[in-house]
C-alpha cells in the first residue's frame, strides 16, 4: 500500500511540474482551436474539458494492454478476447 502511495504522489508531482515546464517552454495563447474555426460536425468538433481528459485517460490505459497484446501476438500469446 505504501509503494501505491508514493507512485500516485510522484505522478502528481510529476503531473505538476511538466504542466508549469511546459507552459513556459510552450506558451500557450487564446488563439481559437480547430475544432472552433473549422467545425463540421465530422472531423473538427469541439468535446467538453471532462470528455477530452477521459479520452486522455483510456488512451493512456489502454496503449498498455495494446503494447502488450502486440508483444505476445510476434510470440502468438494474444488472447483474440483482449482486444
Amino acid at each position: 500500500m505504501i509503494t501505491f502511495i508514493i507512485g500516485l504522489v510522484i505522478l502528481i508531482i510529476g503531473g505538476i511540474i511538466y504542466g508549469r515546464v511546459s507552459e513556459r517552454i510552450m506558451a500557450p495563447t487564446d488563439a481559437t482551436t480547430p475544432a472552433v474555426a473549422r467545425r463540421d460536425n465530422m472531423d473538427f468538433v469541439p468535446i467538453k474539458k471532462r470528455k477530452n481528459c477521459l479520452i486522455e485517460l483510456l488512451n493512456i490505459a489502454g496503449s498498455t494492454v495494446w503494447t502488450d497484446c502486440v508483444y505476445h501476438h510476434t510470440y502468438r500469446m494474444c488472447d483474440r478476447r483482449s482486444i
